[in-house]
This record gives C-alpha cells, structure tokens and sequence, in this order.
C-alpha cells in the first residue's frame, strides 16, 4: 500500500495544476477491518457516555452511539471481504 508519511508542503506543485473532474464516488474497505474500527470506536463512545452521564454531552454521545451502531449493523450483514461505501441517507 501506498502511504504518504509526511505533508508535501506544496500541494499546488505536486499536482501541477491538475484538476478532477467530479470528487471520488466510492470508498472499498476491507469489511473485517473496518467491522473491527467500528467495534473498537463504538466501545469508546460507550465509556465516553458513561463519564459524561447527565450532562448536556451526553444526548450527543448517545446519537454518535446510535448512528455508527447502525453502519456497524450494515456493514455486517455485506458478504465477501471488502465493503463498497458510497453514499448513507439518514431520516432527518
């Protein structure tokens, strides 16, 4: 894999100018990875709600809890070993 460890410090000369036509449209992640991510960071929202329990940061913890509980269900009930994202629409 191809990693970039440091910032280029000019953006503009690495590029040369060029310009894409529309931004990228699809993400593929390893699912078991990415199952792996979501557990470990929805544990961490976990502990979070219970140090901020009955302050005002807690309804927003819960929502984050809420929102990325439901893309770990999605994302476990794809087949194959990679996972295509494209696009959520969430009910507002």
């Amino acid at each position: 894999m191809n990693r970039i460890s440091h910032v280029f410090p000019d953006v503009d000369t690495l590029l040369d100018g060029l310009q894409t036509q529309r931004p990228a449209e699809a993400l593929v992640v390893d699912r078991v990875g990415f199952i792996e991510v979501l557990w470990g960071s929805l544990m961490d929202l976990h502990e979070h709600r219970r140090r901020v329990a009955g302050t005002p940061a807690e309804l927003e913890t819960v929502h984050r809890i809420k929102y990325w509980d439901a893309v770990l269900g999605w994302v476990k009930e794809q087949y194959g070993p990679d996972v295509i994202l494209k696009d959520r629409i969430t009910a507002q």
